[in-house]
């Protein structure tokens, strides 16, 4: 028979324990197999947390909510048999959105928008209470910014954003996060941008990754992992892992431009070629 005393202090544990809170926002622009695979995974991996936890499923790239898995505390739903009877019809609500992919309409496979998605998680799903509680955002889709509306800031082609887009308002740029270190204080981010994504150069990779952790960390977010496998960061998630190190700088800079790197079957260096931009809408250089 179990102490009393033991007992005891394993129910306080369990009463004092912070809930997880976990967003999963997927991008819709996939295969159906991908896409049903996808939230099979995540399924998964909500219904072995514990109770009391909530997983909130997104489209990352309409950027609305799909449904809301919420893990009973009582024993009877110990098993994810039960947890996931428990929440059926967020479960068909996710399986209809897995139904429904499709690969023809976007710019780039998997597409999201990584601005407007940070935005909406910032406004809507942070808890008042946030120097209590965490948000653990999964983000599932490429890391390709391309989107139609915005196409004088497409990330296709070898482009990336200068850090000056950083520094100045959302009315100058999509990616304006001036007057916002700290929405994101309590947002630790994840981003599975899948097996199959292909830059033209690793070093596009690399400034896309910079850019985004910048993006990130400036409006005072984590940036805790970046993957290409959902089941390595779904690991990471259970896991609290820490933040990922080695943070990049902000370079201070007020050429505001897109920045065309060489692709792989270039020769010349970075550093030896002439700064190229991508011409800018009308709209770009009004003023906030």
């Amino acid at each position: 028979m179990m102490n009393p005393l033991f007992a005891f202090f394993l129910l306080i544990a369990s009463l004092t324990a912070q809930a997880k809170d976990v967003i999963v926002a997927i991008s819709p622009f996939q295969s159906a197999e991908m896409l049903r695979s996808q939230v099979i995974e995540s399924l998964q991996f909500a219904t072995s947390l514990n109770g009391g936890d909530r997983v909130r499923y997104l489209d990352a790239h309409e950027i609305k909510p799909l449904a809301t898995l919420e893990i009973p505390t009582n024993s009877a739903y110990a098993s994810p048999k039960a947890r996931l009877k428990a929440n059926i019809q967020a479960v068909a609500a996710l399986m209809q959105f897995a139904a429904t992919a499709t690969v023809d309409t976007p710019p780039v496979p998997a597409a999201i928008r990584v601005p407007q998605l940070l935005r909406y998680v910032a406004q809507n799903a942070v808890r008042e209470d946030s120097e209590q509680d965490k948000i653990d955002l999964v983000v599932v889709g490429s890391p390709l910014y391309a989107d139609p509306a915005d196409a004088a800031y497409s990330m296709v082609g070898g482009l990336v954003p200068s850090d000056a887009h950083l520094q100045v308002s959302r009315s100058r740029s999509p990616y304006g996060a001036l007057g916002r270190k700290d929405v994101l204080q309590s947002v630790r981010t994840h981003w599975a941008y899948g097996e199959t994504l292909d830059l033209p150069s690793d070093r596009h990779a690399f400034m896309v990754e910079r850019f985004w952790q910048l993006f990130v960390t400036v409006q005072g977010g984590d940036w805790v992992s970046y993957e290409p496998y959902l089941a390595s960061v779904l690991t990471r998630v259970k896991a609290n892992a820490s933040p990922l190190e080695g943070n990049h700088e902000l370079q201070v800079t007020d050429r505001l431009e897109m920045l065309r790197l060489p692709t792989s079957q270039e020769s010349v260096s970075i550093f030896d070629r002439e700064t190229t931009t991508l011409p800018l809408a009308s709209s770009f250089l009004a003023v906030p």
